[in-house]
């Protein structure tokens, strides 16, 4: 018998739980640096969207991210995410 659970998070924008593997995890490494980390393992301080864009949207105009992961976002961060954000919601990875 399997009684392992499946782990839920929170997409940062909508507040709604979902399967950690259905959301997508945006980490700050101890570098400062920020990303989307694919295979969800990485050390240091994440927080998780939905795959919606109004959900991005909504993380980036609330402040919620930047408040999630303790850090200033910049504009071109804010570039780089959005860019790679539309590439993963197309894979589907």
């Amino acid at each position: 018998m399997n009684t392992s659970k499946t782990p839920i998070r929170t997409c940062v924008a909508c507040r709604q739980k979902a399967a950690k593997s259905t959301l997508l995890r945006i980490v700050r490494l101890a570098d400062r640096s920020v990303g989307f980390d694919g295979s969800g393992n990485l050390p240091g301080r994440g927080a998780y969207l939905c795959r919606h864009t109004s959900c991005f949207t909504a993380a980036q105009n609330s402040r919620r991210l930047q408040r999630a992961l303790r850090c200033d976002l910049d504009e071109a961060t804010w570039i780089d995410l959005a860019r790679d954000f539309n590439m993963m919601c197309q894979s589907g990875t």
